[in-house]
């Protein structure tokens, strides 16, 4: 075999086998990887009795490449810029022939060369990107029963403000010293963003919870002090491509917030969000001035967030 010139000279004995009965073995090695045609020359070969009746023939063997095609269910995509991140991303990864990904059915389908790369690969690919990822498939489901434990406690009213804007981590057991900092974090776009940097970071030895606020730009993270400092944490953060500052001094007590309101008419406007606002749990005070357009809030960073 000639790996060079994509080849084969086979002797063969031709009362036995035939070309074609060869030609069909060598495509069955690899079924659908091989395409073998039959040259136009067999000669014979009888230089010796024992050789009187072998025949040899060339095969030419080109080889096919595999597409397979796999569906992988993506959750974490909240726009069109996710669709694209994925599709530019994995696109270019070695195997991959084609990517179409819908954030409608969140899920994307891959075309690969199975020689090359595998579902899980890609899958992996995918969740390196900040996304949960699973491998859909039709013949066998993957159903995953998360038990809930003291690690993943159940959404609670406690915890129901988090979802608008920002997503919480659940704390890993904290030792007794801990200590807490905020890093002010730029560049990020969506919840993607929040879920990429909440979810690396949390791997790393001596952080004990992590709380990114999209709106804010802001990280919370609960930390050991004898095995990590703040500044290595915004190294980290940098390392996954976002803008990261320590923020020296910050205050540790409550947090107040003054935010620009517009689209008020009344006074009944300014007392409809007052008393929203206070309603919520952690808003220590709020006060709306309707000739200003202005929303002075007062609220428990430890309750709200970043």
């Amino acid at each position: 075999v000639s790996l060079e010139n994509r080849s084969a000279i086979v002797k063969y004995n031709a009362s036995s086998v035939t070309p074609e009965s060869l030609r069909k073995a060598i495509e069955a090695v690899s079924p659908g990887q091989y395409r073998v045609s039959i040259a136009s020359e067999v000669e014979s070969t009888s230089n010796s009795p024992s050789s009187s009746s072998l025949q040899k023939t060339h095969l030419n063997v080109v080889s096919q490449p595999l597409t397979q095609e796999t569906v992988i269910n993506i959750d974490g995509m909240t726009c069109n810029s996710c669709v694209q991140s994925i599709e530019g991303v994995i696109s270019k990864k070695p195997g991959v022939k084609s990517i179409r990904v819908s954030l409608a059915n969140s899920n994307g389908t891959v075309e690969y060369d199975p020689l090359l790369t595998s579902p899980e690969t890609l899958r992996g690919a995918i969740e390196d990107m900040g996304f949960d990822a699973t491998l859909s498939d039709t013949n066998e489901p993957l159903v995953v029963i998360a038990q809930p434990s003291s690690e993943m406690p159940l959404l609670t009213s406690t915890n129901e403000f988090y979802t608008k804007g920002m997503t919480p981590v659940q704390d890993k057991e904290e030792a007794k010293t801990s200590s807490k900092c905020y890093v002010q974090v730029t560049g990020m776009t969506c919840a993607s963003c929040v879920a990429n940097i909440e979810r690396n970071l949390r791997r790393e030895e001596g952080i004990y919870s992590i709380l990114v606020a999209l709106m804010a730009g802001k990280a919370e993270v609960r930390y050991n002090p004898t095995v990590i400092q703040p500044p290595m944490i915004a190294e980290f953060i940098r390392e996954l491509g976002f803008g990261a500052t320590v923020i020296e001094n910050a205050d540790e007590g409550d947090g107040v917030l003054e935010l620009v309101v517009r689209g008020m008419t009344c006074a009944s406007c300014v007392h409809k969000i007052e008393s929203s606002l206070t309603n919520h749990r952690g808003i220590l005070y709020c006060s709306v001035a309707l000739a200003t357009n202005k929303a002075h809030i007062k609220y428990d960073p430890e309750i709200i967030g970043p």
